[in-house]
């Protein structure tokens, strides 16, 4: 609307000429609209001009804990993925450690085995060599839910030693006397009146190995009962391994998909 138009329309209102005119309730109207639409225009851009300054200043603060929140999910993530590795390496020590427990057992059981036979007299007993200090330190330093089962094989095997020791001596006595026996027979046989005679001496030799045979048997003999023992004590021992393995290659159910 031009200046002319206006001026001539602020001259009909002052003259009251408009009223009478039913255009002037529809410009009257009119006005009104494109005010009301122009106010609602410059309310909702004003709106839309405060949101996205505020945006843009909180873009940076928006930006930080973006990265805030980045960082800890990749913390949470590495440090899952760490337990989760973590777990896998102490069950994989623990199942190699039951399977050295297991052999270290086996292995302590055929050597005291081998002691019932070995030719004591002749070779050194040395309770040192047993692997069973080996199997303590096994049982000690990684399982010690294996320390009540395991004491029961480690009485067994001390019972095992303390006889050999208290019966080993008598064979040992039997057999010199044996040996020296053959060595007076060589020696008299080389004499023209040898005292005793030769005679006597292999009756005495006779003698002196059937009391090393039978102290031999008896040796072995009071034995055989500890070894039995142990090995029940053993496969009791053996049990409790095999359940603790069990629990070590079985994913728990919290594990479990």
């Amino acid at each position: 609307m031009n200046e002319a138009a206006l001026a001539e329309l602020a001259r009909l209102i002052v003259q009251k000429e408009l009223f009478g005119n039913v255009w002037f309730y529809i410009t009257l109207i009119a006005l009104a609209g494109v005010g009301a639409m122009f106010s609602s225009f410059i309310r909702s851009y004003g709106g839309e001009q405060g949101k996205f300054k505020a945006i843009q200043e909180n873009f940076d603060e928006v930006k930080h804990q973006l990265a805030q929140t980045t960082f800890t999910a990749k913390t949470v993530e590495m440090a899952l993925a760490h337990s989760d590795w973590s777990v896998r390496e102490y069950k994989t020590l623990r199942r190699e450690k039951l399977e050295e427990v297991m052999l270290t057992l086996y292995a302590t059981r055929s050597w005291l085995a081998r002691q019932m036979t070995a030719p004591h007299e002749t070779v050194s007993f040395e309770p040192a060599d047993s692997p069973i200090d080996k199997l303590d330190m096994l049982v000690t330093l990684y399982f010690p839910e294996l320390q009540t089962p395991g004491a029961d094989f480690f009485l067994a095997h001390q019972a095992m030693i303390v006889a050999i020791l208290g019966n080993i001596a008598p064979v040992r006595e039997l057999n010199l006397r044996r040996e020296m026996l053959k060595t007076q027979i060589e020696t008299a046989s080389n004499l023209a009146n040898p005292q005793p005679t030769v005679q006597e001496l292999l009756a005495a030799l006779d003698v002196a190995s059937n009391e090393y045979i039978a102290a031999r048997r008896a040796f072995q003999d009071s034995l055989i009962p500890l070894y039995r023992d142990l090995q029940q004590r053993s496969a009791g021992f053996s049990t409790a391994i095999k359940a603790v393995m069990s629990e070590v290659i079985t994913p728990s159910a919290a594990n479990s998909p």
